[in-house]
């Protein structure tokens, strides 16, 4: 039986189909594997994604502080970003006027504190800011915008008998603003303490009764803080006043009194503690002595 021509040309040649398409699809797989590889290199230099939260806080002697939050995804969660460089501007719809520059802290804030006089107004008498982050090799650039209407927070603390009392007006563009939430705080070594709240009236005040029994500075001086959070047309504002409302500290060196909380306690614990130890010990030292007479005992025995 003769062979076809086709098939003594393949045996001839050593051509095989299988070996043909396993050669090709090896191929194929290398190919494919130096994409993917770039790709991934590609993904790799490429500058991470940032996010920017830009916010205003509105304070007394008619200062403003302007704070962006730059953040990225880091291991499935945004972080803040410290070290980078935010340029803050204030804008209208035919001005720019660059306000300055700030470096993100450990907690990705930048913050920039100017008088209000430096921002352009629009139209409506509000303020429009921006933030940029330019970006570099290692983030991408990114940005945010804000407006905030002028206002202010006007103090009055007042002492009568028994009773103390801390007034704040809530006042924007010489106008009252009603129906809206505000905070009372002092301030602490880590975090504000808020002691108390309430909603502004039809002339903008709320009140509120301060507490009688907070420990205060070497003088006894308190700081209240009074704030209006995160509003969508005013931003944050605060404002502050000292009063000797609080409870002295010690100064260094003084001895402190003997009570529960301090370091010196009262004398009849100490008395108490030191009674208790002797009559423990006192059993200790009672079972030793019957152990060595024992012992003696049965040596003469």
């Amino acid at each position: 039986m003769k062979r076809s021509k086709s098939k003594y040309l393949q045996c001839s040649l050593g051509f095989r189909p299988r070996a043909l398409a396993l050669s090709l699809a090896m191929m194929l797989g290398l190919l494919s594997g130096n994409v993917l590889l770039a790709q991934e290199e590609a993904e790799e230099n490429e500058p991470l994604r940032t996010r920017m939260s830009l916010s205003a806080v509105q304070g007394d002697e008619d200062m403003a502080t302007c704070k962006a939050l730059v953040r990225a995804k880091i291991d499935g969660r945004y972080t803040g970003i410290p070290g980078l460089e935010v340029v803050f501007f204030s804008i209208t719809d035919s001005l720019e006027q660059e306000l300055g520059r700030a470096t993100t802290g450990m907690d990705g804030i930048a913050s920039l504190r100017l008088p209000k006089a430096k921002l352009l107004a629009d139209t409506s008498g509000a303020f429009p800011i921006m933030a940029i982050f330019e970006g570099n090799e290692e983030f991408g650039d990114s940005d945010d915008e804000i407006t905030i209407t002028p206002a202010s927070i006007a103090l009055e603390a007042m002492e009568e008998d028994s009773s103390r009392t801390v007034t704040a007006t809530l006042e924007s563009m010489g106008e009252p603003v009603a129906e809206t939430d505000i905070y009372f705080y002092v301030k602490g070594l880590y975090r504000p303490l808020r002691v108390g709240e309430g909603t502004t009236d039809e002339e903008g005040m709320v009140s509120i009764d301060f507490p009688m029994d907070l420990p205060g500075g070497p003088e006894g001086n308190v700081e209240v803080l009074v704030r209006l959070e995160d509003d969508s047309d005013f931003g944050t504002v605060e404002a502050n006043v000292s009063k000797a409302w609080g409870t002295p500290k010690l100064m260094a060196g003084d001895s402190p009194p003997r009570e529960l909380w301090s370091p010196s306690p009262p004398l009849w614990l100490l008395l108490t503690f030191i009674t208790l130890l002797l009559i423990i010990w006192g059993h200790y030292l009672e079972v030793i002595y019957k152990l060595f007479k024992l012992r003696k005992k049965a040596a003469e025995n």
